[in-house]
């Protein structure tokens, strides 16, 4: 890290913080929710992380309900069959992001804050961190069910589109006639994406290691994550043409 890039980081680390101030003076003021909505998304809280754990085929729906608290039949007055409740935990984990990479497209001035995609990126998993073990399993598994082919799907579409951003970001630069107007070449992208994406699950799906290994305050760890993602980002698309 050069001297010259410090300061944004440790500015990055403030805001971070002044995140954490007006997230815990917020924290009770949640949507009000009636009785049935917070049990389809209680459902949704436990079939998450069962998935993350065991995955879809290694879930059952009995064992959905005992986490929720309710008999099995309860769960059919929210949710079809077990294929909908996944289906479900990846539109409310996922939908988000696609609305983000939508927005900034959209944005006259998306240049100046694409620094920032990355570190929003980190903030929508906190809200559902077992999904960065989801995107692991799809990934990874060999044999994949036709659920786990439906998340292999959706991050095929997630990166397709930040890499779309990207790419026209570069060239409206490009047409403005800005210096260093050569469009990065595929390959470039890709490794871009790959790793940004690296970058916002890693520390999600190391976070059970973090504890074997004592590390207390995962907090302060977490905000030292989201400055490292911002100085990165940051610094890479000064690099960008």
């Amino acid at each position: 890290m050069s001297d010259g890039s410090l300061p944004h980081f440790y500015r990055v680390m403030e805001y971070c913080m002044k995140d954490v101030v007006m997230e815990e003076s917020i924290e009770n003021q949640e949507e009000v929710l009636t009785k049935g909505e917070r049990t389809s998304q209680r459902i949704l809280d436990v079939a998450e992380q069962l998935f993350a754990e065991k995955g879809f085929e290694g879930s059952s729906l009995r064992e959905i309900a005992e986490g929720v608290g309710i008999r099995e039949p309860g769960l059919y007055r929210h949710f079809a069959n077990k294929e909908a409740i996944y289906e479900a935990v990846l539109e409310r984990g996922l939908m988000p992001m696609m609305n983000l990479l939508q927005a900034l497209s959209e944005r006259e001035d998306a240049r100046q804050h694409l620094h920032r995609l990355p570190l929003e990126m980190i903030e929508l998993l906190e809200q559902h961190p077992s999904m960065a073990a989801l995107f692991q399993r799809a990934l990874l598994s060999p044999s994949q069910s036709v659920a786990e082919q439906r998340m292999a799907g959706w991050l095929e579409t997630l990166f397709d589109k930040a890499r779309q951003v990207v790419s026209q970001l570069s060239q409206k630069k490009a047409a403005g006639g800005a210096a260093g107007s050569d469009l990065p070449d595929e390959m470039m992208l890709n490794l871009m994406m790959i790793n940004m994406f690296n970058l916002c699950v890693g520390y999600f799906t190391c976070a059970s290691f973090f504890d074997r290994v004592g590390v207390q305050d995962q907090g302060r760890l977490l905000l030292a994550q989201k400055a490292l993602l911002s100085w990165l980002s940051s610094d890479l698309l000064k690099k960008m043409p």
